[in-house]
């Protein structure tokens, strides 16, 4: 299972499992209190589309794999455990994710090198 797919597992089912539920629910977001500190006020988002969170009361953000981290006050790889573990216990249909080819990102090739001749390029790099 690759980082990308991983990062497909959906926040808003995570934190539902570990019986946490959103304060304000939207259709594209919901807004909870923090799952790692006390706040009195919601201040943590989860966009449900984007399927990434924003805690304001500290500015920190990101995928599943960094809200497992902090809520757990793991490293990365005690994260994808967790996450590993998740997915065997809730019976989730991960076939579709393991089924899927790993896309593979062409490399870039150099085929030629020239000189700077333009003026302004010149004189920008002097």
């Amino acid at each position: 299972m690759t980082l990308h797919d991983i990062k497909q597992i959906s926040i808003r089912e995570y934190l539902h499992t570990i019986g946490i539920y959103p304060v304000n629910n939207r259709d594209y977001y919901g807004m909870y209190h923090c799952p790692y500190r006390y706040d009195q006020h919601a201040s943590f988002k989860v966009d449900y589309r984007q399927n990434i969170w924003h805690d304001f009361g500290t500015g920190d953000g990101g995928s599943i794999i960094d809200l497992v981290m902090k809520i757990n006050r793991c490293l990365l790889n005690e994260a994808l455990t967790e996450l590993n573990q998740y997915i065997s216990t809730t019976g989730r249909q991960m076939q579709d994710v393991f089924d899927r080819e790993t896309v593979k990102i062409p490399t870039i090739t150099i085929q030629n090198i020239i000189p700077i001749t333009h003026p302004k390029l010149t004189a920008w790099v002097r």
